[in-house]
């Protein structure tokens, strides 16, 4: 059972590392659309809190599930290790109400980012609840389903940010 987990985990982190290339809180320029508006760059704005955690709870989950040896550690009892992911886990479990700091947009065009966001949450929620489940109970499918939930987040994720890219500045 152990060596199933210390297999299928490396699959989930290649997971998490594409939800890592992904966060930005930065918009592009788009031809012919009106420039943000005031309210529209403070929203923008407000959203590097919420990447900054996400990205820090995405490393941590890479580097705590990172290679065998780590992986190992934690299912082997380590209390340092497994108190690291489970923040990590716990923040992504969270990722929704951090983001529900930075309020509702301010217009619509700025919806179908929060959207993506949103749902990219509920994902990343779910894939730590399923590794913690896995971790927990040694069950090696609930990585596996760990792994399609956090593709599905980030595939949310990276959309959002082609959403925020193309809005103008």
């Amino acid at each position: 059972m152990r060596d199933t987990i210390r297999r299928l985990v490396p699959i989930l982190v290649a997971a998490v590392a594409l939800g890592l290339a992904a966060p930005a809180a930065s918009a592009g320029q788009a031809q012919g659309d009106q420039p943000l508006t005031a309210a529209e760059r403070h929203w923008v704005g407000g959203l590097t809190p919420f990447f900054r955690k996400l990205v820090a709870s995405l490393r941590v989950v890479a580097t705590s599930l990172g290679t065998p040896d780590r992986v190992e550690r934690v299912l082997s009892g380590d209390a340092k290790e497994r108190a690291r992911l489970d923040v990590a886990l716990h923040g992504l479990e969270n990722c929704a109400t951090v983001l529900g700091k930075a309020g509702r947009p301010p217009t619509t065009r700025l919806g179908p980012v929060r959207t993506g966001l949103n749902g990219a949450c509920g994902h990343y929620a779910h894939s730590a609840r399923l590794i913690a489940s896995g971790l927990d109970n040694h069950h090696p499918n609930d990585f596996t389903s760990a792994n399609v939930q956090m593709r599905a987040g980030n595939r949310l994720l990276s959309g959002a940010e082609k959403k925020m890219e193309a809005l103008p500045r």
